[in-house]
This record gives structure tokens, sequence and C-alpha cells, in this order.
């Protein structure tokens, strides 16, 4: 699939910002809920602390687009944007432990759907980037981890580097095989579609 035209991109920007007040709503609601749940306040202040994010670009995406120039600009900051909030939520969510880190993957899939394969594999090693900077931050002590359960204070495995290693290198594969897989099959879609008579 070939790289959104500008008028394409501005549709594209405006549908998803749409959305991006529900996200505003719906991580510091999560989040409050995990705090509840497992007693630890400062998954709800990181909650809160993403909101924020989100909200800033969602003024900068309404500001911009009424500017309405530079889109690819605007576009590739705010999914960089997006990549960074990700990582910041699983630091606080637990790190290398927290079993759900295919949410890059999922992110990944959507970019490479609706902005092409080059763009999925830009994000692809974008989140690679920022999740192995996440995983050596909690290994060096840079960041203090936030073990999420309580099992993994007994048994963690943000500091077993055997581990670490083993989880990015298979991160990387998926991350990019989200990005390739959603273009390779929205391409077979494509070609499978029949040709409307004029």
């Amino acid at each position: 699939m070939p790289s959104p035209t500008d008028a394409e991109l501005m549709e594209l920007i405006k549908r998803e910002s749409r959305f991006r007040p529900l996200l505003i709503i719906a991580v510091p609601v999560g989040a409050a809920i995990m705090w509840l749940a497992v007693d630890r306040m400062e998954i709800f202040w990181a909650g809160l602390v993403i909101a924020a994010i989100e909200l800033v670009l969602l003024f900068l995406q309404v500001s911009w687009l009424r500017w309405g120039k530079h889109l690819v600009v605007l576009d590739y900051f705010t999914m960089a944007v997006d990549v960074v909030a990700i990582t910041l939520g699983l630091h606080f969510l637990g790190g290398v432990e927290f079993p759900f880190d295919w949410i890059y993957a999922v992110s990944l899939a959507s970019i490479s759907i609706a902005r092409g394969m080059k763009a999925g594999l830009i994000f692809a090693q974008w989140s690679i980037l920022c999740y192995g900077g996440l995983l050596w931050a909690e290994f060096r002590g840079i960041l203090p981890h936030m073990a999420l359960f309580p099992i993994f204070v007994q048994s963690p495995l943000y500091n077993n580097p055997q581990y670490i290693i083993t989880k990015l290198i298979s991160n990387a594969a998926i991350f990019n095989l989200a990005a390739l897989n959603a273009a390779f099959f929205l391409s077979l879609i494509h070609i499978s579609e029949p040709t409307r008579p004029y």
C-alpha cells in the first residue's frame, strides 16, 4: 500500500483525533481501577500523566490541522509520542514482567494498515528502541522497577539478563512481523477487490 496523500492523511488524522478523547478518559479510569485492585497509587498517577500527554497531542492535532501544512511531520510526531506513552504505561505496569507488551504490535499493525508498510516498519524500530531503553533503564537502576504482582517481587525478571535479552529479541521480531503482516494482508485484500464497472 502506498503512503497516503495529504488529503487522505488529513482525513486519517481527523478520524483518529476523534478517538483520542475516549483514550483521555479511559486511561485514568483504568489506572484508578488498577490502583484500587493492586493498591498501587503510582499506577493512577501514571494514567494521569499519559492522559495529559494524549490531551496535549489532541490540541496539537486540532491546531495543526487548521494550519494544514506538513501533515506528515504532525502524523509521525504524534505516532512517536504515542509509542513513548505506551512505554511509560508499560513501565508503571511492571516493565519486562508485564505480559501484555504486545500492545505495541497492535499499534504497529494499525499504523501499517493506515499508512503503509514503510511507516509500520519505521515505528517498529522506534518501538524496539523505546522498549529496549525501558528494559535497560530498569536493569541498570536508572528507572525504579515497579513489580505489578507480588509474585514478581519474589522472583524478579527485570534484573535477569538472559530473560531481558530473550524478551527484547522476541518482541523485536513480533513488532516487525506485526507491521509486515498487516501490510501484506492489506495488499492481498486490495488485490482481491473486484473492479467496479463504470
